[in-house]
């Protein structure tokens, strides 16, 4: 996954869904976000979806949150922000404060849940 998504306007992002998991391994194709779905927007952080590589032959999907200081402010511009991608460990979840965080501090930020789970750790 990059982190394009956050510092570009949505209309520049490319396609992916049509990729193989070998595809998606490839450079190039590692600098285009992955297809994605908003599901909630709240005080100016999004919640999404995104599509990750297959697991045992199956589709995937990831949590996460993301914000940037224009969608705080509900702006709307091509600006780019430099990125900061918020991980953890263990069986911890996606924070949604850690994204308006940064987000206010001048990042594009992302909060990803990589256990499968969504912001409330289900």
């Amino acid at each position: 996954m990059t982190f394009q998504a956050l510092a570009q306007s949505r209309s520049e992002q490319r396609d992916l869904a049509n990729l193989t998991t070998q595809d998606f391994w490839e450079l190039k194709n590692l600098y285009q976000s992955p297809p994605s779905k908003i599901i909630n927007s709240n005080r100016g952080v999004e919640s999404i979806l995104f599509q990750s590589v297959d697991y045992r032959g199956r589709p995937t999907e990831v949590f996460a949150y993301c914000s940037n200081p224009d969608m705080l402010t509900g702006k709307i511009s091509s600006k780019k922000y430099p990125g900061v991608m918020l991980l953890h460990g263990g069986g911890g979840k996606a924070f949604q404060e850690w994204v308006e965080k940064w987000a206010a501090q001048g990042y594009a930020a992302i909060d990803m849940d990589f256990g499968g789970k969504d912001g409330e750790g289900i």
